[in-house]
């Protein structure tokens, strides 16, 4: 019964996160239209986008934290595992766990 609660659980954060990855996504769309209509605005009509700056960066920073969950929910984020390959299962078991814990409260003090 509680492996089913379990399941139904993860299934509604990896859907959270593909929403999120997505959003991620569509901003990444939105900076480089915005970009591109602030240089070609400045350069042709000398009237530059007002607030580009600012949407962009907005854009950037929902681009790079859109797209963490979802890479966080696969396993998927880049792993550099020239010291811990040699360690045992266990010992491997308990730094991926401590990691974890660790990313959990940095992503809880960032948002």
């Amino acid at each position: 019964m509680s492996y089913g609660i379990i399941k139904s659980i993860e299934n509604i954060i990896r859907n959270i996160a593909k929403v999120s990855a997505s959003a991620g996504c569509v901003s990444l769309i939105v900076m480089a239209v915005v970009t591109t209509v602030d240089v070609v605005g400045r350069n042709l009509f000398d009237a530059p986008m007002k607030g580009a700056l600012e949407i962009v960066s907005v854009c950037l920073t929902l681009a790079l934290f859109g797209g963490m969950p979802y890479a966080e929910s696969l396993n998927e984020h880049i792993k550099v595992d020239i010291l811990t390959c040699r360690f045992s299962v266990s010992v491997q078991n308990t730094l991926e766990s401590g990691i974890n814990w660790l990313y959990f409260l940095l992503m809880g003090v960032l948002s």
